[in-house]
């Protein structure tokens, strides 16, 4: 019979595959769609539908599951690598509510428009690289800490 603990950690690293994996291989699908304004709309408004309806409701159920596994006892509620990696999250959720998603409706009006992309567009792609390789270290850092537990 699985425990409370056992189903909540289940549910906690479902929600951070399912959360931050499609992140991984935006930059890849954005490359492909480069030089192709039809592309790169789709591009933009899938990835904002996408985050909208999976990304950003299983990322705050990841919070929901971390303190429903502290209140059920998990050994590691003290651990210093629990509070890193909390402030880690808090960081990331920070990014992408002030810096990503208002970038991408900026991105998606231009779009929609009908104007022609220009410098507002490439400064606003920049911003959207930078962040998104921030969060996706950030993911990494998050899951190294998760895994291994070093300190």
């Amino acid at each position: 019979m699985i425990d409370a603990l056992h189903l909540l950690l289940f549910l906690h690293i479902a929600g951070a595959i399912i959360a931050f994996g499609f992140g991984f291989t935006v930059p890849v699908m954005v490359r492909a769609a480069a030089g192709d304004p039809a592309a790169m709309s789709f591009m933009v408004r899938a990835g904002m539908r996408v985050g909208d309806t999976i990304i950003t409701p299983t990322a705050i159920s990841m919070a929901i599951t971390g303190v429903l596994m502290l209140a059920v006892g998990s050994p590691f509620a003290k651990s210093a690598w629990l509070a890193v990696s909390v402030v880690l999250y808090v960081i990331s959720l920070v990014l992408v509510f002030a810096v990503q998603r208002p970038a991408y409706k900026q991105m998606r009006a231009i779009m929609e428009s009908g104007t022609p992309p220009g410098p507002e567009m490439a400064a606003l792609a920049k911003k959207t690289r930078a962040t998104g390789g921030a969060l996706s270290g950030l993911v990494l850092v998050i899951t190294f800490l998760m895994v291994t537990k070093p300190f």
